[in-house]
């Protein structure tokens, strides 16, 4: 999966749920497995990179002198192989599966948040919070109205009891 299709992937519809919920496990799954697969290459590739140093190791131990060592050291032999070619070339390839195998973890994340977003979402809709906002401020304005109706009439009685009193 690309990095543009996941993050579309992530969008929620909130005016078409029904589908959104039905799509969540396929896209779950479908994120978790490349998650899988990116972790799979990534451990693999920490493997090859720690056998290939083993075998540079025993290498640089038993002709010291064909790599230029005249002292034989465990720092004089991490460096020698940490500046061999083949090593620095695995060591790139290692970090690249281990961003990417991080990413789709990322992604994981987010897909997991991403149900419970659209269920907030479902129960939002069931509570009418996408109802038409017109209707409901209308319904306030009414509201509103009649009890500054109320109030006047309340204080026109005031004034009546007060007007009789004098």
């Amino acid at each position: 999966m690309k990095e543009n299709k996941q993050k579309i992937e992530i969008r929620i519809d909130k005016y078409n749920l029904d589908e959104e919920c039905s799509l969540q496990p396929l896209r779950f799954a479908d994120i978790a497995l490349e998650y899988e697969e990116a972790c799979k290459e990534r451990d693999n590739l920490k493997l090859k990179l720690e056998e290939l140093k083993a075998k540079k190791d025993l290498l640089i131990r038993s002709k010291p002198e064909s790599f230029g060592v005249t002292k034989v050291t465990e720092a004089v032999i991490q460096s020698v192989i940490n500046a061999d070619s083949e090593v620095l070339a695995l060591e790139k390839k290692y970090l690249e599966s281990k961003y990417e195998a991080n990413r789709l973890g990322a992604y994981r994340e987010a897909f997991q948040q991403r149900k419970s977003m659209i269920k907030e979402l479902g129960e939002l809709w069931i509570a009418d919070y996408y109802g038409a906002p017109e209707v409901k401020k209308e319904v306030e304005n009414k509201k509103l109205l009649n009890k500054r109706i109320k109030g006047m009439r309340n204080k026109d009685k005031v004034r009546d009891k007060l007007k009789e009193e004098d």
